[in-house]
C-alpha cells in the first residue's frame, strides 16, 4: 500500500483511491480524511462519502458539506482494478473567503456613500422648490434622476451584502414548488407565458428549499431565460426534476467563453445598466441551503440550461 500512498500524497485537495470492482475505498490522502470527521475513510463504499445528484452524468459530486468537480483515472495495481479519483473546487464560483472580501467591501462602499448622497439628494430637492424657469427644473430634475440611479445601484449591492452566508442546517423547510413556479410565471405578460412550460415527470409537490429561497434562484434564472431567448427558439423549459433539483433551460446563443470562466462573480454583464448580481446571488442563497448552481448546457445547438442542485439525499 506503500505505492498508493505516495499517488495520493501531495495534493491539497481531496483524493480517493478506490477498487472499481467493490466501488471501496483502499487508501485516501490526508486532506480527504480531514474533512470528514466520520472516523477512517478506507473499507467505506466512495458512493456512500461522496455523492451525484440525481444527474449522474454530470462532474459534479457532494462530499463533507462541499460541491467538487470530481475526475476520475483507472489503473492497474497487483492485479486490481483501481481508479484515482480527485475532487477539485470549481473553478467558475467564488469561495467562501471571496465572497467574505465583496462583503466587507460593499458594506464600507454603502457607509461612505449614503450620507453625501442624501445631503445632494436633499439640495436638489431644495433648489428645485425655489427654481421658477422650467429650463432650470428640468436640469436639476435631472441631476436628481442620476442621483436616484445612485440609490439603486447602493440597493442592489445591498441586497447581495445582505445575504446571510450561514449554511441553514436546521430541519429542512419543504415548498409547494408548483405554487412557486406558478407564482413566478404569473408576473410575466401572456405571450411570454405562453412561451414558459413547466415540466413535471414525477409528481414531485414538494421541494426541500424554504419558500423565499426557492423563489429567489427561480426568478432569477427565470428572467436570465427570458432575457436571451432567441426568436422561434423561444421556448422556456422549468424541469422539476426531483424534490431536490430542477433545471431552467431555454435556447439562444451560447454564451461567450469570458462570461462563462467568471459566470457566477458579480459586475459579469453584457447589459451596460446591469450590475451583473442576478446568478451571484442565486448561487448565494443555493449555498445557504447547501446547495449550488451549475452551467449544464452551453451551444449553439441545445441553448442553455442551468440546474440548481440541494445536496443529494443521503
Amino acid at each position: 500500500m506503500e505505492h498508493l500512498e505516495v499517488i495520493v500524497s501531495g495534493t491539497t485537495h481531496p483524493v480517493f483511491i478506490i477498487d472499481e470492482n467493490s466501488r471501496e475505498i483502499v487508501q485516501t490522502n490526508n486532506v480527504a480524511q480531514a474533512d470528514l470527521a466520520e472516523g477512517r475513510l478506507i473499507g467505506k463504499n466512495i458512493d456512500d462519502i461522496v455523492r451525484r445528484p440525481l444527474l449522474s452524468s454530470l462532474p459534479y459530486v457532494f462530499f463533507s458539506g462541499q460541491w467538487y468537480s470530481m475526475g476520475q483515472d483507472p489503473f492497474q495495481f497487483e492485479c486490481r482494478s483501481l481508479a484515482k479519483i480527485a475532487l477539485k473546487a470549481r473553478q467558475n464560483v467564488p469561495s467562501a473567503e471571496t465572497i467574505r472580501h465583496w462583503k466587507e467591501m460593499i458594506a464600507v462602499l454603502l457607509n461612505r456613500l449614503r450620507s453625501p448622497l442624501t445631503g445632494m439628494q436633499g439640495y436638489a430637492e431644495l433648489m428645485l422648490d425655489g427654481m421658477k424657469l422650467d429650463s432650470n427644473k428640468k436640469r436639476i430634475e435631472k441631476i436628481q434622476a442620476g442621483i436616484q440611479q445612485l440609490f439603486d445601484i447602493m440597493d442592489e449591492m445591498e441586497s447581495l451584502h445582505l445575504i446571510s452566508s450561514k449554511e441553514n442546517k436546521d430541519e429542512v423547510i419543504t415548498t409547494d414548488i408548483s405554487a412557486v413556479v406558478d407564482n413566478i410565471v404569473s408576473k410575466y405578460p401572456r405571450e411570454i407565458r405562453a412561451s414558459i412550460k413547466v415540466r413535471q415527470p414525477e409528481k414531485t409537490g414538494t421541494f426541500d428549499c424554504p419558500p423565499s429561497d426557492t423563489e429567489q434562484i427561480l426568478t432569477t434564472l427565470l428572467e436570465n431565460a427570458v432575457e436571451h431567448t432567441l426568436g422561434d427558439r423561444g421556448i422556456i423549459f422549468i424541469d422539476i426534476l426531483s424534490p431536490r433539483s430542477i433545471k431552467v433551460s431555454h435556447g439562444g446563443e451560447a454564451i461567450p467563453k469570458p462570461i462563462v470562466d467568471n459566470i457566477f462573480y458579480p459586475f459579469i454583464t453584457s447589459k451596460a445598466q446591469n450590475l451583473g448580481f442576478g446568478l451571484t446571488k442565486a448561487l448565494l442563497y443555493a449555498r445557504k441551503n447547501g446547495g449550488s448552481i451549475f452551467l449544464t448546457e452551453n451551444n449553439d445547438a441545445d441553448g442553455i440550461s442551468f440546474l440548481f442542485c440541494l445536496p443529494p439525499s443521503s
